[in-house]
C-alpha cells in the first residue's frame, strides 16, 4: 500500500510538473484576433469614423418639419371711438399652430392655422338712443406660404450640398478608416514575427556559443599539450566573445519587440509559436505579387471619390454667384362669424375670405467677392488635387515595382539559401564521419555547425522578408 501511495504521489508531482511547466503558446491567429481586440488605435479610428456618420446624420436635419404653436390673451379698453358703435372693453385669446420645412426641391413650406375669439361690450351711439350690446367675433384662418429659389439655389441645390458632400465624406473617410487600420495591423503584425525571429536566434545563437565554448577548451588542452599556441587559443576566446556579443543585441532586439507589444500580450506568461515565420511563408509563397491598375487599389478610389466632391464643391460655388430670384406665394382662408344679442340690431352674419400675394423676389450682391473667391478656391483646389494625384500615383507605380522586383529576388535567394544549406548538410555528414575516423579535429565540424545555423538564420530572416514585403503589396494594393 505504500508503494502504491508512493508510486501515486510520484505521478501526481510528474503531472502538476507538466502542466505548470508547459508553455501557453500563442498562434499568428490568436494574435491577429488579439489585436482586433485590444489595438485602442483600431477603436479610436472607429469613433473618428462614426464623427463622420454623424454628419451625414446631421446634413439630413435640414428637412425636419419645424412645429410652432402659441397661445395669447386679449384685455383692451377703447378710450375713443368715433365710429357709430363704441367699444367699452374687448377681451378674449388667440392661439395658432404651423409647421415649416424644406423639401428637397429646395421649397419652403409654411402650414399653419389661427384662431381668434374677440369678446366685446360697448353701446350703439344714436342720435336719440344708446343701446348697449355685447358681442362675441370668432376668425380662424388657415395660412400657407410657400418659397422656391429659382436661380440661387436652384430647386435645393445648395441645400443638397450639405448632405451630399457629409454622403461622400463618408465614404472617403470608410475608405482611408480601412488604409489607417491595415498600417496599424501590419506593424504589429511585424513587430510578432521579428519577436518570434529574434527568440529563433537566440536559441540558435546559444548553441553556436557552446561550440565556440567546446571549441575554447579544446584548443586550451591542446594549448596545454604543446600541440598548439597561445595565439591559437585567444583566437578561439575571441570568437566565443563575440557570439556573446551578437546574443546581447538578439535579446535587446526581443526585448524592443516585446515592450512593444506588450499592451497586446504579455509574454511572460505566452510564447509565440516558433513556427509562425515558416508557416506564414509558406502561406504566402505561392501568392502571385501583381500589378495591379492604381484606381482599382483603395489610395486611388480614394483620390478619385475626392476630385468627384471637388467638381461637385466648384458647381456649387458657381451656383453662388448667381443672383438670388424667388418665387413666393402667400394664402390665407379666413372665417368670419361675429353674432350679438342687441335687440336692436339684427346683422348676424357668416362668411369667408381667400387672401393672397404672389410675386418674385430678386436680389444680388454687387460685387460678391466672397462668392468670387470661393469659387477661385475651389478650383485651385482641384487643380492642387490633380498634381497631388499625379505624385501619389507615382509613387504607388514606383512602389509596386519595386515590391515585385523584390519578391521575385527574395524568392531566389531563398532558394539559394536551402542549396547551401543541403550543400552544408552533406558536408557536415562527411566530416563527422572522418572525426570518428580522426582523420579531422573537432574544429572542422562545430564550424561547419555553426555556418548551418549561421545559413538558417540568414534564410530566416529572408522569409521574413518576404513576409514584410507581401504585407507591404497587400497594403499597397488593398
Amino acid at each position: 500500500m505504500k508503494k502504491f501511495l508512493l508510486s501515486l504521489f510520484i505521478v501526481t508531482q510528474i503531472f502538476l510538473f507538466s502542466i505548470f511547466s508547459q508553455e501557453n503558446i500563442i498562434t499568428y491567429d490568436d494574435f491577429t484576433k488579439l489585436l482586433d481586440e485590444k489595438l485602442p488605435e483600431l477603436k479610436l479610428n472607429e469613433i473618428n469614423l462614426n464623427f463622420s456618420k454623424t454628419q451625414l446624420k446631421r446634413a439630413n436635419s435640414l428637412y425636419d418639419v419645424q412645429l410652432n404653436y402659441n397661445i395669447d390673451g386679449i384685455g383692451k379698453k377703447s378710450y375713443s371711438d368715433t365710429s357709430n358703435i363704441k367699444f367699452d372693453y374687448n377681451s378674449g385669446f388667440n392661439t395658432g399652430i404651423n409647421f415649416v420645412t424644406t423639401l428637397p426641391s429646395g421649397t419652403s413650406i409654411l402650414l399653419g392655422t389661427e384662431y381668434n375669439q374677440l369678446y366685446s361690450w360697448g353701446n350703439i351711439k344714436d342720435a336719440n338712443d344708446t343701446t348697449a350690446f355685447n358681442s362675441t367675433l370668432y376668425e380662424p384662418v388657415i395660412n400657407i406660404k410657400i418659397n422656391q429659389p429659382l436661380l440661387y439655389n436652384f430647386f435645393g441645390l445648395l441645400d443638397r450640398f450639405a448632405k451630399n458632400d457629409a454622403n461622400a465624406k463618408l465614404e472617403i473617410n470608410i475608405l482611408k478608416t480601412k488604409i489607417e487600420n491595415q498600417k496599424i495591423l501590419n506593424f504589429y503584425k511585424k513587430q510578432f514575427f521579428y519577436l518570434v525571429i529574434n527568440k529563433l536566434a537566440i536559441k540558435e545563437i546559444n548553441i553556436v556559443i557552446e561550440n565556440a565554448i567546446k571549441l575554447e577548451l579544446d584548443t586550451k588542452n591542446k594549448m596545454n599539450n604543446r600541440l598548439l599556441d597561445n595565439d591559437d587559443y585567444q583566437k578561439a576566446i575571441y570568437s566565443t566573445l563575440k557570439y556573446k556579443l551578437l546574443l546581447n543585441n538578439y535579446e535587446k532586439e526581443y526585448h524592443n519587440a516585446m515592450t512593444l507589444l506588450d499592451n497586446i500580450i504579455n509574454f511572460n506568461n505566452y510564447s509565440p509559436d516558433l513556427q509562425i515565420v515558416e508557416n506564414e511563408y509558406k502561406n504566402k509563397k505561392n501568392i502571385n505579387v501583381e500589378f495591379v491598375d492604381f484606381y482599382e487599389v483603395i489610395i486611388g478610389k480614394i483620390l478619385y471619390l475626392t476630385k468627384n466632391n471637388l467638381e461637385y464643391n466648384k458647381k456649387i460655388n458657381f451656383n453662388k454667384l448667381l443672383p438670388k430670384l424667388d418665387v413666393f406665394g402667400n394664402i390665407d382662408i379666413k372665417f368670419h362669424n361675429y353674432s350679438n344679442d342687441a335687440n336692436s340690431i339684427n346683422n348676424n352674419n357668416s362668411n369667408g375670405d381667400v387672401d393672397f400675394i404672389v410675386g418674385l423676389d430678386l436680389s444680388y450682391f454687387i460685387g460678391n467677392l466672397k462668392a468670387r473667391n470661393d469659387y477661385e478656391d475651389a478650383k485651385n483646389l482641384i487643380n492642387k488635387t490633380t498634381y497631388e494625384e499625379i505624385i501619389i500615383k507615382n509613387d504607388y507605380y514606383k512602389n509596386l515595382n519595386n515590391i515585385i522586383f523584390l519578391s521575385k529576388k527574395i524568392n531566389e535567394n531563398i532558394t539559394i539559401k536551402e542549396q547551401i544549406l543541403d550543400s552544408l548538410i552533406s558536408r557536415l555528414k562527411t566530416e563527422k564521419m572522418k572525426f570518428n575516423n580522426a582523420e579531422i579535429e573537432l574544429k572542422n565540424i562545430l564550424d561547419t555547425e555553426n555556418q548551418i545555423i549561421t545559413e538558417e538564420l540568414e534564410l530566416l530572416q529572408l522569409k521574413l522578408s518576404y513576409i514584410c514585403i507581401y504585407l507591404d503589396y497587400d497594403l499597397l494594393t488593398e
